[in-house]
């Protein structure tokens, strides 16, 4: 390893380069670098060879020229062929076309889906409907009935404005009560005429008569539902056709939702 120390002797140095230092250098090499460091100081050590301008064209033109060749020989391997170029070129409108084919595709997707949503909502605004709908037409039936009571009520004040006796009345609705059998209306005027015998209030046989009277063409659970309240009637469970009438529109809703097939 060389080891350099500089000189304090403080005696004029000999070198022309200025100032020395004491270094350690191996012995084997002394001689050597003394006698290097003696011709660097007197200016005879000859700079480093370089590559002359020329040297450097003729090096640069022969690279140049072995790369032309190379790239003679092997252009098929840098450029593609036109059938290579044609198969990218079809390969690309393939993938354009299919590209354009998903975003049809996806855009009717979307569109069966806006229209799945839309139908969902028409179809619970149809149920809407239909709910509003049967109410009414059950607030329409209590309205009729509540008109059918006072003209009731009225007839029965023509009719019994006189000072016709009690049984003179039963009578009388005995006899109406056996038309209404007569023509097949229902059992359950053969148990208000029992009942009108017993001597039950013929204010309930009334208000049975009115119940029957609302009787459907064409809706069984409905005319069932009547009947159940006329014969509830006779037996004092109802005071008025309202009452009796409401009674019957939330029995014919609660047996229409336990007879309609679930979903």
């Amino acid at each position: 390893m060389l080891e350099v120390q500089p000189n304090r002797s403080g005696r004029k140095p000999k070198w022309r380069a200025g100032a020395t230092d004491l270094i350690r250098v191996p012995k084997s090499f002394r001689e050597q670098i003394l006698e290097y460091t003696q011709q660097l100081d007197l200016g005879n050590v000859p700079p480093p060879p370089t590559v002359s301008e020329v040297q450097q064209r003729q090096l640069t033109q022969i690279d140049k020229d072995e790369i032309l060749i190379f790239l003679k020989e092997n252009f098929n391997q840098f450029v593609p062929s036109r059938d290579t170029l044609e198969q990218l070129a079809q390969s690309q409108a393939k993938v354009r076309a299919q590209a354009a084919r998903i975003a049809t595709l996806e855009a009717e997707q979307k569109q069966l889906i806006a229209g799945k949503s839309e139908a969902e909502s028409l179809r619970v605004e149809l149920r809407t409907k239909d709910r509003q709908i049967s109410s009414l037409t059950r607030q329409r039936a209590l309205v009729v009935a509540e008109v059918e009571t006072l003209e009731q009520q009225k007839a029965n004040l023509v009719a019994y404005s006189s000072t016709a006796s009690d049984s003179d009345r039963r009578i009388t609705k005995i006899l109406k009560l056996l038309q209404q059998v007569s023509t097949g209306t229902g059992k359950i005027y053969v148990e208000a005429i029992f009942q009108l015998v017993a001597g039950v209030a013929i204010e309930r046989i009334d208000l049975c008569v009115l119940i029957m009277n609302r009787l459907s063409k064409t809706d069984k659970t409905y005319n069932n539902c009547c009947r159940d309240a006329a014969s509830a009637a006779i037996a004092g469970s109802f005071q008025s056709i309202e009452s009796a009438m409401a009674w019957v529109s939330r029995e014919y809703d609660e047996r229409k939702e336990r007879n309609s097939p679930k979903d």
